[in-house]
């Protein structure tokens, strides 16, 4: 380590010494499997307010990233978040960016449209993804307040 940088040997000693304080606790604390095991005897796992949405989120939630966002792992992830579903785990993070989008799809599942139903009411507000995104280029929204893509 260089003189001028900024991480002195005193910050050194107090960041090893909580890492392997945080190492020895987390070895010495329940399990998510234990925890769940425990709550289920009351009913449920811990919650928290999720912000001001009004919902309730469990403690724990699934993440994700690691092997939900990789190719060819489809069985491993569904039973990975099988198992967290049972253990009460009511949230689980995703986003398109988690292996190009693989996570989202074992997660909720692939979008295939089997047969086109036919509305005669407000046919003329039925439009595909592509006509879409060109009617929102025709007529410049830069954002927009509700979209509604399925039901």
């Amino acid at each position: 380590m260089k003189k001028d940088e900024k991480f002195s040997r005193r910050a050194f000693v107090r960041t090893a010494i909580g890492g392997a304080a945080a190492v020895f606790l987390a070895s010495k604390s329940d399990s998510l499997e234990s925890l769940a095991a425990s709550r289920k005897q009351e009913g449920v796992l811990p919650t928290r307010s999720l912000g001001k949405t009004g919902h309730d989120v469990t403690i724990f939630s699934l993440g994700g990233q690691a092997t939900l966002e990789k190719s060819g792992t489809r069985d491993e992830s569904i039973a990975i978040i099988n198992r967290a579903i049972d253990l009460g785990v009511n949230y689980i993070d995703t986003a398109a960016a988690y292996g190009r989008g693989i996570s989202e799809t074992y997660i909720g599942g692939k979008i295939t449209l089997i047969k086109r139903i036919q509305h005669a009411e407000f046919a003329a507000y039925r439009r595909d993804p592509s006509v879409t995104r060109a009617l929102f280029k025709e007529k410049g929204w830069k954002s927009v307040v509700a979209f509604q893509t399925r039901n």
